[in-house]
């Protein structure tokens, strides 16, 4: 692998969690960062199947309790619970850059 490759792996988005997908498109997006598709919902962990009409954690289970949530200057941060075994899973919302620079 040449220098120039290696640099090129090195400045691709580092994936911070085992899913991360769009909840926009279903898309996967590596390192939280905005999808192509414009959708600006991200929902990451593991353990985890996503579709638009529930997030069903591999114990079967559908509920998740909201158990925190940050407002960010640029972004929303929720964390949920699975309610029977405890999977923890994030959600972000990018708020849009209007938004925040006016803060």
């Amino acid at each position: 692998m040449t220098e120039e490759e290696t640099k090129k792996i090195n400045e691709q988005p580092k994936r911070q969690y085992e899913i991360e997908i769009c909840m926009n498109c279903g898309k996967d997006v590596v390192g939280l960062n905005e999808c192509t598709c414009g959708g600006t919902q991200i929902i990451y962990g593991k353990g985890f199947k996503y579709t638009p009409d529930c997030i069903l954690c591999d114990c079967k289970n559908t509920q998740f309790r909201l158990t925190s949530h940050m407002n960010m200057v640029n972004k929303h941060l929720y964390t949920f619970v699975c309610t029977k075994c405890s999977n923890t899973i994030g959600k972000q919302s990018l708020k849009n850059k209007e938004d925040y620079d006016n803060e």
